[in-house]
C-alpha cells in the first residue's frame, strides 16, 4: 500500500475572507478522484484546503503513475499526474495559482465555468447602472437613496464590489441594466457580500450577456450550492459526506442561518430530507421570519410529505404565501422549489377531493406571482435572478435601457396591471383571521380602491439610488 496526500492550497479564500476570520473556517471542501492509466477508479472522496486527504492506494508492478482530478465549482477540473514508484509517500498539490486572472478575482473563477480562453471587456456592455432596492411589510419595495458599496476593484474584464450589510434582517434586491442588458433583479443576503461582474460570451435565452458572481463569504455552503445550481449531484453528494456538512449547515441555524438555508436545500434535492427531523425545518421556518427561503422550505416538506385534506392543504398554502411575503429567496434552487409548488398548488385546485376552493382569490393571486417569477427566471449562478422593471411585477419582458427609460416602462406596466399580485398584498393577507374562509374571499372582492395592488405599487416609484458600474 501506499498513502497519497492530496494538498489544496488555495490562496483564492484568503483573498475572498476578512482579515480577521478565523483560519479554521478558511475552507473549501472539493471532491477528487484517484485514476490509473487506463481510467480505472482507484479512489475518490474530498479533500479540504484546510486539511489534506489522504488516500491509501494498493501498489502493483502495473500501478507505474497514477491521475488525480480535483473539479471546482464552476467546472473547472486539474488533473495531475503522480509517479508511483518514486520513494516514501506521493504527494500532489493543487492550487489555484495556475488559474488565470487577478488574484483577488480568483475566488469568482473557482465559482464559476468562466471564458478565460477568450474574455471581453467589461465596457463592451456599454454603461450598466445599479440600484438597491429592500423590502419591508409596511413600505413594500422601496429604492434605497444610495449603494453602500466598498472595497472595489476592477481590471478590463471585470469588476468586484463589496456591499455592506443590510441595516435589519430584511430581502434586498439589487437590480441592474443597461442598453444591452435587460432590467434584472439579484437576491442579496442581509450581511455582507462582494459581487464580481464580468461578461458572458455566451448568452442564451435563460442567462444574460453578463456574469454576476456573489460570495457572502460562506465557501464551504457555497461551494455546496455551487455544485447544486449546475445539477453537479454527484460532486455535491460527496461534498456533503465531508463532515455530514449539510446536516451541520442545518443545525448551526443559529449562528448562521444563511448556510443552514443551503444545507436544507441540499437535503431536498438529495431527498435526505426523510431522515431529517422534521422539527429542523420548523424552527428554521419560525426562527427567521425574514428568510423566504427557511418558509419555501418548509412549505417543499409540507407539500412532500403529502396533503390529503383541508388541514395540510391549508399548512402548505400559508407557508408558501409566507415565502412570497417575506420577499424573495436568496438561492437559484428557490426557483427551482417555487416551480415545483406551484404545480402542487395548481393541482390541489384542480382536484376533485375539493378539499381547497379554487375561487379564493388569493390562491390565484399567490399563482399569479409564482408564474411570473417562473417565466421570469434567469440563471446567473447560484443566486435567485429574475427580470422585471419592479421588484412587485417579475416580467419575461426584457427591458433595456437607462434609467429614465425604464422608469418609463415601469410606470406604463404598472398601469396595465391592476389585478397582478405582489408582496406586500401577500404580507397584508396573511395577517387575516382566515385567508381560507369564504368572508375573506368577501373582503378581498370589496377592497377600496386606495388599498390596490396598483396603489401600492404607487408609492414605490422614487427614482432613487442609480448608480453607474464604471463609477463604483
Amino acid at each position: 500500500m501506499k498513502t497519497l496526500k492530496i494538498h489544496l492550497r488555495m490562496a483564492s479564500i484568503d483573498e475572498a475572507f476578512r482579515a480577521d476570520e478565523p483560519m479554521s473556517k478558511r475552507s473549501i471542501p472539493l471532491p477528487y478522484k484517484v485514476l490509473d492509466n487506463q481510467g480505472q477508479l482507484l479512489a475518490e472522496g474530498v479533500a479540504d484546503s484546510a486539511n489534506a486527504a489522504s488516500v491509501r492506494i494498493l501498489s502493483t508492478p502495473e500501478l507505474q503513475q497514477v491521475f488525480v482530478r480535483v473539479v471546482f465549482p464552476g467546472g473547472n477540473a486539474f488533473v495531475k499526474q503522480i509517479d508511483m514508484k518514486a520513494p516514501g509517500k506521493a504527494e500532489v498539490d493543487i492550487s489555484d495559482d495556475s488559474l488565470p486572472g487577478d488574484s483577488w478575482a480568483k475566488w469568482a473563477v473557482t465559482r464559476s465555468a468562466l471564458n478565460q480562453s477568450s474574455p471581453q471587456p467589461l465596457a463592451e456592455l456599454g454603461n450598466v447602472w445599479l440600484r438597491l432596492w429592500a423590502y419591508s411589510d409596511e413600505e413594500d419595495w422601496q429604492p434605497a437613496a444610495d449603494l453602500p458599496s466598498s472595497n472595489t476593484r476592477a481590471n478590463d474584464f471585470a469588476k468586484q464590489v463589496d456591499f455592506d450589510a443590510a441595516a435589519n434582517k430584511q430581502s434586498r434586491l439589487l437590480q441592474f441594466g443597461g442598453a444591452k442588458l435587460p432590467a434584472t433583479f439579484v437576491s442579496l443576503p442581509p450581511t455582507r457580500c462582494r459581487l464580481y461582474f464580468t461578461t458572458n460570451p455566451d448568452p442564451d435565452s435563460t442567462s444574460l450577456p453578463v456574469k454576476v458572481i456573489l460570495t457572502s463569504f460562506r465557501p464551504e455552503a457555497e461551494t455546496l450550492l455551487e455544485f447544486l445550481s449546475r445539477d453537479s449531484l454527484r460532486a455535491a453528494d460527496s461534498v456533503s459526506k465531508f463532515d455530514k456538512v449539510a446536516t451541520e449547515l442545518l443545525h448551526g441555524k443559529v449562528q448562521d442561518p444563511i448556510s443552514a438555508v443551503i444545507g436544507a436545500y441540499f437535503l431536498l434535492r438529495m431527498g435526505r430530507w426523510k431522515q431529517t427531523d422534521h422539527r429542523w425545518f420548523d424552527n428554521l421556518y419560525s426562527w427567521f421570519p425574514w428568510s423566504s427561503d427557511a418558509a419555501l422550505i418548509r412549505c417543499a416538506v409540507t407539500a412532500r410529505s403529502g396533503i390529503s385534506g383541508p388541514e395540510q392543504f391549508e399548512a402548505f398554502f400559508t407557508q408558501l404565501q409566507d415565502a412570497l411575503a417575506r420577499g424573495y429567496p436568496l438561492f437559484e434552487e428557490g426557483h427551482r422549489v417555487l416551480k415545483e409548488m406551484l404545480f402542487v398548488l395548481q393541482g390541489a385546485l384542480n382536484s376533485a377531493d375539493r378539499f381547497a376552493d379554487s375561487t379564493n382569490p388569493y390562491y390565484q393571486m399567490v399563482l399569479d406571482l409564482c408564474w411570473d417569477l417562473a417565466s421570469a427566471r434567469v440563471r446567473i449562478g447560484s443566486s435567485f435572478a429574475f427580470t422585471g422593471t419592479h421588484p412587485g411585477t417579475p416580467s419575461s419582458q426584457r427591458h433595456k435601457g437607462p434609467p429614465v427609460s425604464l422608469e418609463q416602462k415601469k410606470s406604463t406596466s404598472v398601469a396595465a396591471a391592476p389585478a397582478k399580485s405582489a408582496n406586500s398584498k401577500l404580507a397584508n393577507s396573511r395577517h387575516d383571521v382566515d385567508i381560507f374562509s369564504a368572508s375573506s374571499m368577501h373582503r378581498s372582492r370589496a377592497e377600496s380602491a386606495s388599498d390596490t395592488v396598483v396603489a401600492k405599487r404607487g408609492r414605490s416609484t422614487r427614482t432613487l439610488g442609480f448608480t453607474y458600474l464604471k463609477d463604483l
